[in-house]
């Protein structure tokens, strides 16, 4: 119970949720997903919140790709609100491809 209080007082990320399913879920079923990094989320109250950068195939509505990814984030994983940020090369550097696991505040990149 005071584990439990200190993570929600804290901001902190829920236990349950595995980021590194989260990416490759997220990749499979969405094809335009190439990949996902940067992956924040935390706890606001009982309810996740998330930001995550996608590397995306230029799509030829945005916004719809940006809402089957939000839709794919409330149905599978109860995220409802969601900050996407879209790009469009190829994400290069050590940050992309870090292993991400939740403990905490999760702050991957």
């Amino acid at each position: 119970m005071l584990k439990d209080s200190v993570n929600e007082l804290l901001e902190g990320a829920p236990v349950s949720l595995d980021i590194n399913a989260l990416q490759r879920h997220l990749s499979r079923e969405i094809p335009e997903v190439r990949n996902v990094h940067h992956v924040h989320v935390w706890m606001v109250g009982e309810k996740p919140v998330m930001t995550l950068h996608a590397q995306v195939i230029p799509p030829h509505d945005h916004d719809a790709l940006l809402e089957r990814i939000q839709d794919f984030l409330m149905h599978e994983y109860h995220i409802a609100h969601a900050t996407i940020q879209m790009e469009y090369q190829v994400c290069h550097g050590p940050d992309c491809h870090l292993n991400q696991t939740p403990s905490g505040h999760v702050h991957h990149h």
